[in-house]
């Protein structure tokens, strides 16, 4: 049985089946923002997106996890932590320069 879906990341996503209902669930929990962090303590990061997480160096060390967007310009500074980021065109939306500024999730032991 059909049912209206809704949205998925702003998409709209019609004739869902009752078992894709709860897949629909999971996918809305998927966040495509990349959470950066400084842990090297550089004062600029290269990065293939303009909008982002900064949280300043891993947890427990981070600053308020909070959105960037740098709209038309090609930089901004984190107003927690100060540091530099420059988007590069070149780069992919998961690299940074210098590397490793990604911050992957871990997951929690049950």
């Amino acid at each position: 049985m059909s049912s209206p879906g809704g949205l998925i990341g702003g998409v709209p996503v019609t004739g869902l089946t009752e078992a894709d209902q709860g897949l629909k669930g999971e996918l809305m929990a998927v966040s495509t923002v990349p959470q950066l962090c400084n842990d090297v303590g550089v004062e600029k990061i290269h990065i293939g997106v303009r909008e982002f997480k900064c949280m300043g160096a891993s947890p427990p060390h981070d600053h308020p996890h909070i959105f960037l967007d740098m709209g038309g310009d090609n930089q901004i500074i984190c107003p927690y932590c100060s540091t530099l980021y420059v988007h590069d065109a070149r780069l992919a939306a998961d690299q940074t320069d210098p590397p490793n500024a990604v911050h992957h999730e871990q997951a929690q032991p049950v």
